[in-house]
């Protein structure tokens, strides 16, 4: 079969995580190709292809609504996308978090700015109770526009987010304080767990992106954890080919920070059976069709 992986055109080649893939796929005898999702002369290549998998399509957040549009177009002439279109589509926006929340799963208090000013945003702290919180785009990818906001610096962070990231709505996330000790990364293949990694911010900061820093490291995690990664799961509207549940932990308990969906580094160069439990959830979906 034909699978395309999709990238970028601001990042048109694989990964080194999605390159195991590539070869393990190959290796299982199927033609493999990167190809970037905003390259216009592609589209026929992805309408006749067996599978599109989407990879590192991470400029997605600079023109969503034709990214949207992209994935319609697919959709419309029954590619097999995975994951299905339907479910990155609610992916993509990380207002799905309050919609989770509301299934009873711990996430960051999250809400949408009311008022895009420092008055507005200063409101919004008090009455929250907070001395700090993240803001953020509604949709974004790799930590763009992501800023930190505490009394005084409220009209220079929104400034930052504006620059970085115009004319999408805002968010205002609770800070959780314990992020500065790595954010955990559980990765699923067709609901069941295959390996999991840890991404440390670096000192000072609370981002865990490699642009500001952020390490990533292979990490064992217990049953527990593993468990409440697979209930999320059992949350979100669709079954999926692969997601990443990203969480910290407090205390005894966790706090979910995102599922990733879309496009989600995945570390398979962390665990010897990853890329392979990959490509098998990849071709067990095709044969579905």
């Amino acid at each position: 079969m034909k699978i395309i992986l999709v990238t970028c055109q601001a990042y048109p080649s694989l990964s080194r995580s999605d390159k195991l893939l590539a070869d393990r796929l190959e290796a299982l005898e199927h033609e493999v190709c990167a190809l970037p999702w905003n390259d216009t002369s592609n589209h026929s290549a992805f309408v006749e292809a067996d599978g599109v998998v989407l990879r590192s399509n991470w400029d997605y957040h600079q023109d969503l609504p034709a990214f949207v549009k992209w994935l319609d177009r697919l959709d419309a002439a029954e590619c097999c996308v995975m994951n299905p279109v339907s479910l990155i589509k609610w992916n993509l926006d990380k207002r799905y978090l309050i919609e989770i929340a509301s299934a009873g799963i711990s996430v960051p208090k999250t809400e949408l700015v009311a008022e895009e000013t420092a008055d507005g945003i200063a409101r919004q702290l008090r009455n929250r109770g907070a001395d700090r919180a993240v803001l953020k785009p509604a949709w974004g990818a790799s930590g763009v526009g992501v800023e930190l906001v505490e009394p005084g610096n409220e009209k220079d962070a929104v400034s930052r987010v504006r620059r970085s990231a115009p004319g999408r709505p805002l968010l205002l996330q609770e800070y959780i304080p314990e992020i500065a000790d790595g954010e955990y990364s559980l990765v699923y293949f067709r609901g069941r767990f295959s390996h999991a990694f840890l991404k440390t911010p670096e000192r000072q900061d609370f981002r865990v992106n490699s642009q500001y820093g952020g390490k990533n490291a292979a990490v064992h995690i217990d049953e527990q954890m593993r468990s409440a990664g697979e209930f999320i799961l059992t949350k979100i509207p669709l079954p999926s080919v692969y997601a990443r549940v990203d969480m910290v932990k407090r205390g005894t308990d966790f706090v979910l920070m995102e599922i990733e969906l879309s496009e989600p580094a995945l570390g398979l160069q962390f665990s010897t059976s990853a890329a392979d439990s990959f490509a098998k959830a990849i071709l067990a979906e095709l044969s579905k069709g």
